[in-house]
This record gives structure tokens, C-alpha cells and sequence, in this order.
């Protein structure tokens, strides 16, 4: 499937820098634990900053490092063998959290409540939808290869960010980056919870 064959070579790609940052974090006395609460310390952080400066370049480069946080977590644990239900409870309440307060910020910033509402509420729906069915069935991670799971949404979402920040009076229709870029988000993570809602249909008949 090409979802994912994108995967693998984005878990390859990343996989050594990740490895090298886990060592030196869990040389530096850190763990797991620790490493999430600081992504969301960073997610409240930037996002107060950016209803402050409204700089969505700044914000674009948080967010991103949030992201690399997010990555490194799971990899301090793996290196440090103390994987724990825990923590993987701690980790996902805490990118629920990261992700309503960043668009929550964006949405204030910017006045597009409605596609905001729409971005987190369809991006808590996608991890909802993969979690309930754990509930009623086996579910492992690799067997929901879906196309917009947390890492894609993320990459796309400071990519936005990113271009928004350096091109902000750049239009397209009449519309900015951010718009578009919401837009299409929204899109693909609607198709995302019609692929996980289908899944689950077919393994719990």
C-alpha cells in the first residue's frame, strides 16, 4: 500500500537523528515523561506568544520543534526500555492538549473559528475513532496505515505555518495560505475518519 511504503521511508529517514537525540537526552538525565511535558510546555508557550505578536513564523518554527519532541518521547523510552502504559496514556492526552491549544491560538489570532473547529474537532475524531475500536477489538498501530494520522497532520500543519509566516499577504483566490491550507487540511482529515470508520466497520461486523 502506498501509505504505507510513505511511512517506512519516513520512519527510516528520521530514525537515526531521532536515535542520536534520544542518547544525548537520556545522557542529560532526562526521560520520556519528561520530553512530552516539555512539548506541551512549549505548545502553551508559543501559542501564548503568538496571540501576543501574532508572528506565525516564530510560531511555525515552535510548532516544528514541538513536532521533533513529539518524535523523540517515543524513541527516550524505546532507548531507555521504560515503554510503559503510562506513559503512552500521558503521551497521547498531552497531544490532544498540544493540538487544541496551537489551533486554538491560530483561530484567535486569525478570526477563522469555524475552519479551526472544524480541524480540531475532525482531528480528534481520527485518533477517537482508532481508540474506540481498541475498545471492542485488537487493534495494533501498524494495521491502520490511514493517510492523515498526528505525525502527517503535523508535518502539513507546520508547513502551512511555515509558508503562511513567510508569504502572509500572498493570496490565492482571494484567500491566504492559512485558509487554504485549513481547508485542504480539513479535507484530508475527513477522508482520514471515513477510512478509520470503514475499518472499523469491517472488523467489527
Amino acid at each position: 500500500m502506498m501509505i504505507t511504503s510513505y511511512k517506512q521511508f519516513f520512519s527510516a529517514t528520521f530514525k537515526a537523528p531521532i536515535h542520536l537525540s534520544a542518547r544525548l537526552t537520556l545522557k542529560c538525565g532526562f526521560n520520556a515523561n519528561t520530553v512530552t511535558l516539555f512539548a506541551l510546555l512549549l505548545a502553551i508557550a508559543a501559542s501564548s506568544m503568538l496571540m501576543v505578536t501574532e508572528n506565525f513564523l516564530w510560531f511555525a518554527y515552535a510548532v516544528a520543534g514541538i513536532g521533533y519532541l513529539d518524535l523523540l518521547d517515543g524513541a527516550v523510552a524505546r532507548a531507555s526500555n521504560t515503554c510503559s502504559r503510562f506513559g503512552a496514556y500521558f503521551d497521547a492526552m498531552c497531544d490532544r492538549i498540544v493540538d487544541a491549544v496551537t489551533v486554538f491560538a491560530i483561530a484567535w489570532v486569525s478570526g477563522l473559528w469555524p475552519l479551526c473547529f472544524a480541524y480540531v474537532i475532525g482531528s480528534l475524531l481520527v485518533s477517537y475513532a482508532k481508540s474506540r475500536a481498541a475498545m471492542e477489538v485488537s487493534v495494533s498501530n501498524t494495521s491502520w496505515p490511514d493517510l492523515m494520522e498526528r505525525t502527517e497532520r503535523f508535518i502539513l500543519f507546520t508547513a502551512i505555518l511555515l509558508a503562511y509566516g513567510l508569504f502572509p499577504d500572498f493570496l490565492i483566490a482571494g484567500y491566504s495560505i492559512l485558509v487554504w491550507g485549513l481547508v485542504v487540511s480539513c479535507a484530508l482529515i475527513y477522508l482520514t475518519l471515513v477510512q478509520r470508520w470503514h475499518r472499523a466497520w469491517r472488523l467489527l461486523q
